[in-house]
This record gives C-alpha cells, sequence and structure tokens, in this order.
C-alpha cells in the first residue's frame, strides 16, 4: 500500500500493518524534513505491527 505518508489515511494505515510481512519507507533526499518523519514512521510500525516485520529503508530522487 501507498499511501505517500499523508495524514488522511493514518488510521487505515495502521490496519494494514497487522499481518504484513514487510514495509519499504521511502523518504525524499532532497527534503530533510521526509526524512526527519521516518523515525515517527518507525514507533508507529513498531506500535502495530509484528515483531519480526521486516524493513527496509529507500532514498528517493536521486537522478
Amino acid at each position: 500500500w501507498d499511501t505517500a505518508g499523508q495524514e488522511r489515511f493514518h488510521t487505515i494505515t495502521t490496519s494494514y500493518y497487522r499481518g504484513a510481512m514487510g514495509i519499504m519507507l521511502v523518504y525524499d533526499i532532497t527534503q530533510e524534513k521526509t526524512f526527519d518523519n521516518i523515525a515517527k514512521w518507525l514507533r508507529n510500525i513498531q506500535e502495530h505491527a509484528n515483531e519480526d516485520l521486516e524493513k527496509m529503508l529507500l532514498g528517493n530522487k536521486c537522478d
């Protein structure tokens, strides 16, 4: 699921964590704020997802 970090999808997003086998967190390397938000997303994932969930962090827009 791609919610693009939009707050209006926050309540829906937490239900997607349950049963997920992996999550990719993608941030925009040209906007520091998007990287700073990663900590918030990781806390949310830790709260709602399984402990053994695989996580991948990707920086986007390097071209």
